[in-house]
């Protein structure tokens, strides 16, 4: 990666908070895949993905913000980050709920 990045450098213009953006990006993407190997259902692998790609992206607006963009910006990609997680906490618990056994017979409820 930090090759890449020296090679970025040397292309003008060059921009630092877009090499952190594409980080963000990367980071979710690798995520994603390695969470695609474990025995989880798509839309848990894919929220958690979602989840943490959008967060690092926040956080990266955040601590580039001394390098412009607008405010706005941190407002709407926290805001995606907390749908992500809110999106998550529902699957979860409608998983775990799928999953309770009945009371009458043992059995679960799906």
């Amino acid at each position: 990666m930090a090759a890449i990045i020296r090679r970025v450098e040397l292309v003008p213009p060059y921009n630092e908070h877009l090499v952190h953006d594409v980080g963000a990006l990367q980071i979710g993407i690798g995520v994603t895949a390695l969470l695609a190997l474990l025995p989880i259902d798509a839309p848990t692998v894919f929220l958690r993905g979602f989840l943490l790609g959008a967060s690092l992206h926040a956080a990266d607006h955040v601590v580039d913000r001394h390098l412009g963009g607008h405010s706005e910006d941190v407002i709407g990609l926290g805001l995606l980050a907390v749908l992500a997680a809110l999106g998550l906490a529902f699957h979860v618990r409608r998983q775990a709920t799928l999953r309770r056994p009945n009371r009458r017979d043992g059995r679960s409820q799906q």
